[in-house]
């Protein structure tokens, strides 16, 4: 902090990088979450196929 305080451009500036951050933050946790989800189903769909095979196959 300067002798004269903050300025308003440097505290608008700090807080818009700071919400900025904050949702490329959260956006990128959203997307990892529903990037995990879908992965998870297609994995499973690949175990029942393979269960199904080999449960034909006996």
């Amino acid at each position: 902090m300067t002798a004269r305080g903050w300025s308003l451009r440097g505290r608008l500036s700090r807080n818009v990088l700071l919400v900025a951050g904050a949702g490329w933050l959260a956006g990128l946790m959203l997307g990892v979450l529903v990037l995990d989800h879908e992965m998870q189903e297609v994995l499973d769909e690949g175990l029942r196929s393979e269960a199904r095979l080999v449960l034909a196959v006996m």
